[in-house]
């Protein structure tokens, strides 16, 4: 319990262990900027309550097919699990499968689902939300997670894991559906530009270019796609590499 607490961002973290044990063994953790990480196998079934009202909370396995249960459901193929705060949820995974514990500080979590999403996205209404993501998502966040728990991961690395968890995730319902016009692709292209000449070859965040802009991610990727010919993230590296 001692290490969950440690590892939680914020402060007030209450978390509740229990069941018959020795319980699932930590391989790896670490914290890193705004985000927090488990690594483990599973040893037995056990029960963990989440009693923090603070972090925004995610889990997953390191199989793509995993035979892990939460509260008796099945997590599906490629499956990712928000879990709601103050929630009792218990799991169970044969031995010796891997598993990853995710947490964010909510103010940066909220901050990314408001430039990502359009708007700030809420804890599932539910104990855990299970959302299957596609094989590109998932295999991105797994890559993600363990580059974040290298010895040398930095601030950047807890932004790019952050940025694959959202990315997983379902849009939020009140994102415009409709496509932005040629003359809304072409401002927001224009302002990408503008913000990385601003920024004169250091780095920039996808988060922040979303922030100052005033849009979504994926109007951001699909206006620089169709004006620029590449993805937000493509062009802001290639201006750091060529200038």
């Amino acid at each position: 319990l001692d290490e969950y607490r440690a590892l939680l961002p914020g402060r007030g973290a209450q978390l509740t262990l229990s069941g018959p044990g020795p319980f699932a063994g930590t391989v790896e953790a670490g914290r890193v900027g705004f985000a927090a990480l488990r690594r483990g196998l599973s040893t037995v079934a056990h029960s963990l309550r989440n009693e923090s009202v603070q972090p925004a909370s995610f889990t997953f396995a390191g199989l793509p097919r995993s035979r892990l249960l939460a509260n008796g459901v099945m997590l599906p193929e490629r499956g990712l699990i928000h879990l709601r705060p103050g929630s009792e949820n218990l799991a169970a995974m044969p031995a010796g499968e891997e598993w990853w514990c995710v947490f964010f500080e909510p103010e940066r979590f909220a901050a990314a689902t408001a430039a990502v999403f359009g708007t700030p996205r809420e804890a599932p209404r539910v104990a855990h939300l299970m959302v299957s993501a596609g094989e590109v998502p998932w295999r991105r966040l797994l890559a993600e997670a363990r580059n974040t728990l290298c010895p040398a991961a930095g601030p950047a690395d807890a932004e790019r894991l952050l940025l694959a968890v959202l990315a997983c995730l379902p849009p939020a319902m009140d994102e415009p559906r409709e496509a932005p016009s040629s003359a809304r692709r072409r401002a927001v292209a224009e302002g990408l530009v503008a913000l990385a000449d601003a920024a004169g070859g250091e780095p920039i965040s996808l988060i922040e270019v979303c922030g100052r802009l005033g849009t979504p991610l994926r109007t951001l990727n699909s206006s620089v796609n169709a004006i620029l010919g590449m993805s937000a993230a493509a062009y802001l590296r290639r201006r750091r590499l060529h200038g």
